[in-house]
């Protein structure tokens, strides 16, 4: 006989598997977690560190009223579900097939812990390749002679002052979030005549803000890193001399 408890946990679970997936694919991967982690703070005021896999934030944002065993549990069957790459929408019948969360949390795979420790670096290694190919792409196109050109004295510095660097130890000078990066961004309003824009303000950021912002345009491309390596390519050869 099948407690339907079980099954309707199960299920429940099942969404919450989905949700740690589509994180763990998003290029914004890392504000979503910063978020999740804030609410948790705010609401249980316990600390929680960003260096947490997601399905752990996950299982704790969820999960406000149950015991640290449960989710403890809860927490492992996702790991190991995450280490087989169980597909999408599949956890419920992969929970069925080994008896449930309780069984699941006692029972080794082979493999398991290489596998998960395999698919986490496979994600880094896809988000530092989609900032790389995204600032090639771009650096690329900025030497195209017919590219629009725009001066603005309205351009902000936001890069850590010069007295700021000073006050560092000096092996944290290299450190992305104190060196300046490779662009400046503009902000503009489309204008009443149509295909114009007046610009606003201008400014350039420090090289971690950067790399943010360039897996967000990137995610918004909609094409994967092979996709935007075979465009940066064919551009490449079309502009070289």
């Amino acid at each position: 006989m099948l407690d339907r408890s079980d099954r309707a946990l199960w299920e429940f679970l099942g969404h919450v598997y989905d949700y740690v997936l589509d994180i763990n694919r998003s290029l914004q991967k890392r504000q979503i977690k910063s978020s999740l982690i804030e609410a948790i703070k705010m609401r249980d005021a316990t600390p929680i560190t960003s260096a947490s896999e997601t399905e752990s934030i996950v299982v704790r944002y969820v999960f406000a009223n149950v015991s640290r065993q449960v989710r403890f549990q809860y927490v492992v069957a996702l790991e190991k579900a995450l280490a087989l790459d169980v597909p999408q929408g599949q956890l419920p019948q992969f929970l069925e097939r080994n008896n449930g969360v309780a069984s699941l949390s006692e029972k080794e795979f082979a493999g398991n812990a290489q596998n998960a420790k395999l698919e986490k670096e496979k994600r880094k290694l896809q988000r530092a390749e989609a900032i790389d190919v995204m600032r090639r792409l771009l650096e690329a196109m900025s030497t195209d002679t017919t590219i629009a050109r725009a001066s603005s004295p309205h351009v902000a510095d936001l890069t850590p002052s010069a007295r700021e660097l000073s006050l560092l130890k000096p092996a944290d000078l290299g450190l992305p979030k104190y060196q300046a990066g490779d662009f400046v961004f503009f902000v503009g309003k489309v204008d009443e005549t149509l295909g114009t824009y007046k610009l606003i303000q201008g400014f350039n950021a420090t090289r971690d803000f950067e790399d943010e912002l360039l897996q967000q345009i990137a995610a918004y491309l909609g094409f994967n890193n092979a996709d935007v390596q075979a465009t940066l390519s064919d551009f490449e050869a079309s502009t070289a001399t």
